[in-house]
Parts: C-alpha cells; structure tokens; sequence
C-alpha cells in the first residue's frame, strides 16, 4: 500500500479497526478504538509505519446514562443500553419481560449489565456472561463448552506454556505463545492440553504478534484457571438485590 493512507493516521484521533486472521481459515475483527501513538522507521530503503492502541469497546461502558424500560425483556435492555454508550448489541433474551426497569446516571452502564445478568440468570437457571469487544456488546447464556472453545496443545495451536507462581490465595496463572486464532481473545475460554497442565482456562491478557514479512503469526498472553461462575445475587452491584 502507498504511504499516503499511514500519513493520514493521526495520533488520539483516527479511529481503528483491526481482522486477524487466516485466508482459508477463521478471521475476525479483534479491535474497535482510536490510534493513541504513531512511529515511523527506516529498514533499509523500506519505510517502516508503527501504530499503537487499545480496544476501546469496555471503556465505553463507564459511561453514564439514565432511562426508564417498560415491558422489556432484560436481554433487550442490554442491547439498548449497549447501543446508548456506541457499541453494535449482540444479545440474546432471556425470555420474560420486566415490568419496568430503571437506569440512573449514578452508576456506569456497566453496573446496570451486571444487575441484567442477574435477571437473566433469575429467568433461565443458567450462568449467563455479557463481555465488550470489537466494538460489540456479548450478552448471552455463559455455553462455552470444551467442542467450542480452542485447544491449546503441542500437536495444534500451542507454542509454548507454563505456569505462573502463585501469590498468597492467588488463583492459577498460566503463561502462553500460540498460534495466531482470532478465537484467543479478552474474557475467552481456552482448553489447555499438555502433560504438565491440563483444563480450562480464562484468558486474561494478550497480545498479538502478526508480522506478513516473516510470516509469523502468533498471540502471547496469561490465562486463569476458569472457576464457577457467581450464582445469582453474588454479583457485584454496589449493594443492589434485583428484585423482578
């Protein structure tokens, strides 16, 4: 590509949207959110264009908002205040409405989607989970299963793990390079597969490695053991007990 269009990018101004992937293979888009730096280089006559940012499709959740919803299914309010605050919803109901449902400007949206996942829960008897990313809103049934969710083992996409030590009532942290899967992302389940490590773990940060000149193509991270999911009304909401 001509260096005209990396001239334009401006640093804390140009928004930005970036699919990993392989060409036979999955691909998805990975992140939603603005430039923060640009650097330019020279590796011999090549010009060398370096942007960096971050997703920021949580961050818009701290937003505050307020609203009254009548006869709305919880999932549906998630979904209206996910498109409030800028992100695209991708929600699921939860299958019987509330009779009204207010939000405030006291308390991010973010608080508000905690209460809803209680709702759900309520409503279905199952762990439901809600994450923000690609500039979308995932509010659903929590359904990851070990046939969904990637494996990471030394005869597929791993390249490398290990375990973290443990701090004082530390959960267990692993360590991890793979192969580049778009499916290895902020919040997704992974099923780790080696001699010294086995089960399922949450991913809790990555970075992606992709460089088209050398060919590789490789996302470096740390995972948490998975536990179970906080049942109904253990949730964090600042003191409130949803109440339909």
């Amino acid at each position: 590509m001509p260096p005209g269009p990396y001239n334009a990018v401006t640093s804390g101004e140009t928004p930005c949207a970036i699919a990993l992937g392989w060409k036979d293979g999955p691909s998805s888009q990975v992140m939603a959110g603005q430039v923060d730096e640009t650097n330019r280089s020279y590796d011999g006559t090549d010009v060398e264009y370096m942007f960096k940012g971050v997703d920021a499709s949580e961050a818009l959740l701290t937003n505050r908002i307020s609203g009254t919803f009548e006869e709305a299914d919880p999932g549906g309010i998630a979904g209206r205040l996910a498109a409030e605050v800028g992100l695209s919803p991708q929600v699921q109901n939860a299958g019987e409405q509330l009779v009204s449902y207010n939000v405030k400007d006291d308390q991010p949206v973010r608080h508000y989607l905690n209460q809803l996942l209680d709702y759900c829960e309520q409503i279905t008897g199952q762990a439901w989970r809600w994450e923000a990313q690609e500039g979308k809103l995932f509010f659903q049934p929590d359904t990851s299963t070990p046939e969904t969710i990637p494996k990471l083992s030394y005869d597929g996409l791993l390249v490398d793990a290990s375990k973290k030590k443990k701090g004082e009532q530390d959960v267990e942290r692993v360590g991890f390079t793979a192969m580049c899967d778009p499916r290895i992302k902020l919040g997704a389940q992974v099923k780790v597969s080696t001699e010294q490590i086995k089960g399922n773990y949450e991913v809790e940060s990555y970075t992606y490695l992709s460089d088209s000149k050398s060919g590789d193509h490789i996302v470096e991270g740390q995972l948490k053991v998975v536990s179970s999911p906080p049942s109904a009304g253990e949730r964090s909401t600042d003191g409130y007990s949803p109440q339909a």
